[in-house]
Parts: C-alpha cells; sequence; structure tokens
C-alpha cells in the first residue's frame, strides 16, 4: 500500500476561533479579494464556496508558470475547517486541500494549510503523485501555500472585517 503525501505549513496568529470565521466569511463572501503576488484571485461557481458541492478555481503562479485550478468544496465547518478536492488539471490524481483551525491556550490560534493526496492505487496516480510530491514541484507548492498562510496574517494585522 502506498502511503498518502502531504505539504503543509502553518501560522499562529493572536485571536480566536470567531475571529477566523470573520475573516474566512469575508473571502466567502468577498472571494475576488482573495488575491495576492502568486494568486490572482477566486472564481466562484453557482454556489457559495462555502456550501458543500461548490466550484470555484483559481489562477496561481508555482515558480515560474501559472495554472489554472479548479476546486470542489468537500467540508466545511465555520472557523474550523475548510476541505476541497483538486478537479482540474490532475483529477485522477486525488489531491485534496483545506485548510483547519486550531484554538490555542493563549488566545491565540493555529491556521494549517494542507495539500495532501488521498488514495487512489493506480499506476496514473501512482505517477503523478510523485511528481506533484517530488522535487521541485514540492517546493513551489510549499512557497504559494507560506504566501496564501502570509496573505491571511496580514487581514489578522489589518483587522479585516
Amino acid at each position: 500500500m502506498i502511503k498518502p503525501k502531504k505539504i503543509h505549513e502553518k501560522i499562529t496568529v493572536k485571536g480566536d476561533l470567531e475571529r477566523v470565521q470573520t475573516i474566512f466569511s469575508h473571502f466567502v463572501n468577498n472571494p475576488q479579494e482573495y488575491q495576492f503576488s502568486t494568486h490572482y484571485g477566486v472564481e466562484v461557481g453557482k454556489r457559495p464556496i462555502d456550501k458543500i458541492g461548490a466550484r470555484f478555481s483559481t489562477l496561481e503562479r508555482f515558480g515560474p508558470i501559472n495554472v489554472a485550478l479548479e476546486f470542489q468544496t468537500f467540508r466545511y465547518k465555520p472557523g474550523k475547517k475548510f476541505e476541497f478536492k483538486l478537479l482540474k488539471p490532475f483529477k485522477k490524481v486525488n489531491i485534496v486541500g483545506g485548510f483547519e483551525v486550531t484554538a490555542l491556550e493563549n488566545g491565540e490560534v493555529e491556521i494549517e494549510l494542507t495539500v495532501r493526496s488521498a488514495f487512489a492505487d493506480n499506476l496514473l496516480a501512482r505517477a503523478n503523485r510523485f511528481v506533484i510530491f517530488g522535487f521541485p514541484v514540492k517546493y513551489f507548492i510549499r512557497v504559494q501555500l507560506r504566501r496564501e498562510l502570509d496573505f491571511i496574517r496580514m487581514a489578522f494585522e489589518n483587522n479585516l472585517e
């Protein structure tokens, strides 16, 4: 059996789960504002992004390459968890991603952003996992995760409502 692969980054920010929910709700209601130097915004389909089955797409830069990505929300717990699966361009690889928020005892919260392989044991999935979770692609994904979390940290620091 193949062990699932995982790439993740974390940040700790001052605040509570309610503050996280406020910031995440802002981006749910204003997805066009979720953009920075290597993430060119979010386009949402017919259903709001926080609804199970919602589809959304992004254009992101990984190193020197711009990649159009399409996702589908499969789990959402306000202020705690937002998970989505990658539909394009690598649907058969079974890649999922998500944010998970944990309240800490000292008035802070930890926000973790993860990209991982869901289980699919076929030759194509194995080959694609090798490419996506190998160097240098893994490095570019990790850099993008760090930039997303830095963007969220700035939203906290700027008291985004």
